[in-house]
């Protein structure tokens, strides 16, 4: 999921699927961050399923792909990191202890950023955005 468009058309959106669930697609299994839900189209297979040993979840490679909107789209990503890694740091700090991210596994985050919605003068795009950060600099699905 590296190329970046900065006017609509078709895109199509590669990652891994846990074997047996089709409803979800990750960019990284590792940590569990998760790239799209899936109801349509349903995806097309790169291959065989693997279990991984860290986390002994079958997964296999998959990818969809579907139009997109220009609203939906940008031409580069680091403003977006940047501007979520300050969000998270200045919204979190108004009410508690800003952890590193990486105190977390990524999967926790999701949770955490779910219950803290509320408290945050952030918009659901821009808190989605704190919760990408998060989640690719949290632990593993493996780390303990």
């Amino acid at each position: 999921m590296s190329a970046l468009l900065s006017i609509p058309g078709n895109v199509e959106l590669a990652g891994q699927e846990a074997f047996g669930d089709a409803s979800e697609l990750f960019t990284d299994r590792e940590q569990g961050v998760l790239s799209a839900t899936k109801v349509v189209p349903v995806p097309e297979y790169l291959g065989d399923a693997g279990e991984d040993p860290g986390t002994r979840i079958s997964w296999r490679a998959a990818r969809i792909s579907g139009w997109v909107g220009k609203d939906a789209l940008a031409s580069e990503m680091e403003p977006a990191r940047d501007f979520a890694k300050a969000a998270y740091e200045n919204e979190c700090a108004r009410c508690r202890t800003v952890f590193a991210p990486s105190n977390f596994k990524a999967v926790d985050w999701e949770h955490s950023i779910k219950n803290m919605r509320r408290f945050t003068g952030l918009s659901n795009k821009d808190l989605d955005l704190v919760l990408g950060y998060l989640q690719r600099n949290g632990k593993g699905l493996a780390e303990f």
